[in-house]
């Protein structure tokens, strides 16, 4: 269950594409990592997201010009099933954006704290809402890329699918019946 109050999502897609045109089609849209830390990155890429494909799962994230560190990580696994195939889908922050936060929000817990505890809780007002501000900009953000991500992902698996339909192309193995 997706929960709009933390930067984690799942969702399921239903495909009527084998694993293999999957896999195919998903490597058209998918740039290798890059081998080395980059700064900047180049959004002038006519793919959409950078990481691997394999046979039965993939994990990727969208390419955007400059440095995002709410860019979700996106992993799925693909299963085979009876009209085609099954991917289920997990978008999450990278962890050490998740790491950074945790201890930011610890450190500035221990102010407030300590400012509490010294009898001077007017100073622990700015640090809630420091604590609210990360809060709300991780899941705001989060949210506006995860669904960037999402709707670039669905598309592309909606154009494979109205290509495999307009060649007549089928790689479904029929059940033995």
């Amino acid at each position: 269950m997706n929960s709009p109050f933390i930067p984690y999502e799942r969702l399921v897609i239903d495909t009527r594409l084998s694993v293999r045109q999957l896999t195919e089609s998903l490597s058209s849209i998918i740039e290798p990592p890059a081998r080395s830390f980059r700064l900047l990155r180049s959004a002038n890429s006519e793919k959409s997201f950078e990481g691997a494909v394999r046979v039965d799962h993939f994990k990727i994230h969208r390419i955007s010009a400059g440095r995002n560190s709410f860019l979700p990580i996106i992993k799925g696994r693909f299963a085979a099933s009876a009209k085609g195939t099954r991917i289920t889908v997990a978008l999450s922050l990278h962890p050490l954006v998740i790491g950074f936060s945790v201890l930011w929000c610890a450190g500035v817990g221990t102010v407030m704290t300590a400012s509490i505890l010294n009898s001077e809780p007017r100073k622990s007002i700015g640090l809630i809402a420091m604590l609210i501000f990360l809060y709300l900009i991780s899941i705001f953000s989060f949210r506006l890329e995860a669904n960037t991500a999402k709707r670039l992902l669905v598309d592309a698996i909606a154009l494979a699918e109205s290509r495999q339909a307009a060649s007549g192309e089928s790689d479904l193995v029929s059940a033995p019946q």
